[in-house]
């Protein structure tokens, strides 16, 4: 494995310290943390679903339903 690319809005500690020993390059998409030393790259979530509805509209919905991701969890509150 050359290099990694985590999807993790709830990177703990622990998993970034092991990541960090591996010596292989990873990228989080979408962290949640500022964290120092770390390559991370976010997602506008507001912008995408404003863009998903309005698709939706386009394509004659009208009655459009969300479920998010538990309270608390910075892409589930955004």
């Amino acid at each position: 494995m050359d290099g990694v690319i985590l999807m993790a809005p709830e990177m703990n500690n622990e998993v970034l310290e092991l990541f960090n020993r591996s010596k292989r390059p990873f990228v989080l998409l979408n962290s949640c943390k500022e964290l120092s030393n770390t390559v991370s790259f976010n997602i506008n979530n507001y912008q995408g679903a404003l863009a998903l509805v309005e698709h939706l509209i386009g394509h004659g919905y009208r009655d459009i339903g969300m479920i998010t991701g538990p309270e608390g969890n910075c892409d589930a509150d955004e």
